[in-house]
């Protein structure tokens, strides 16, 4: 009996210790990606058996009660889209997945553990989403712009082939030189 007391106020002075941690910096991601909302205790502390709520003020986005996640009060912007590594939860990490981010998921998030006997039971992490990857509207443009300059410069290079092949020529090379031009104003396929 005295070894299970010793060892439960062991415990609970390992738990009392404990602080959530969240991240000093925000987290940028891509809209449509997925990204993970970095949140542990420091010192590590197993946190299975307690409440674990991720809100986005007070929307609550994730919440982990009775060594399960509870979808039951989660908002419906969030449903199927948030998880917990719950191996990793003996390691104090209550880091939060959410996938297939849109621009509504940009705020600051709150990780919270209720019954933690730490004074420090939040953890706060800002996220910024982006519309898109950064030069991908220049690399485009890019693109098309090297496709119209090659599709000009072969155009203008048949035409010049073309009047040289045609300037000096006689009658039959004439008809040719024509039937060739009035194929490539139609269509190029009758060549």
């Amino acid at each position: 009996m005295k070894l299970l007391l010793v060892l439960m106020s062991s415990l609970s002075l390992v738990d009392a210790d404990s602080d959530v941690i969240g991240s000093d910096k925000p987290v940028t991601v891509t809209v449509g990606d997925n990204v993970i909302l970095p949140c542990h205790l420091e010192p590590p502390f197993n946190v299975r058996n307690l409440t674990v709520e991720w809100k986005r003020g007070e929307t609550i986005v994730h919440i982990y009660t009775n060594r399960k996640d509870d979808p039951r009060l989660q908002d419906k912007n969030f449903r199927g889209r948030t998880s917990l590594f719950h191996e990793e939860m003996i390691r104090g990490n209550i880091s939060l997945k959410l996938t297939s981010i849109t621009e509504l998921d940009a705020g600051s998030y709150t990780c919270f553990v209720p019954k933690l006997q730490s004074q420090v039971r939040k953890g706060f992490v800002n996220l910024t989403v982006d519309r898109q990857p950064e030069n991908v509207g220049n690399d485009t443009a890019a693109i098309i712009g090297i496709a119209v300059v090659i599709i000009a410069g072969t155009v203008i290079s048949f035409v010049v082939v073309l009047w040289g092949l045609c300037r000096n020529t006689s009658k039959s090379q004439i008809f040719f030189c024509l039937h060739v031009y009035k194929c490539f104003q139609i269509n190029v396929s009758c060549l």
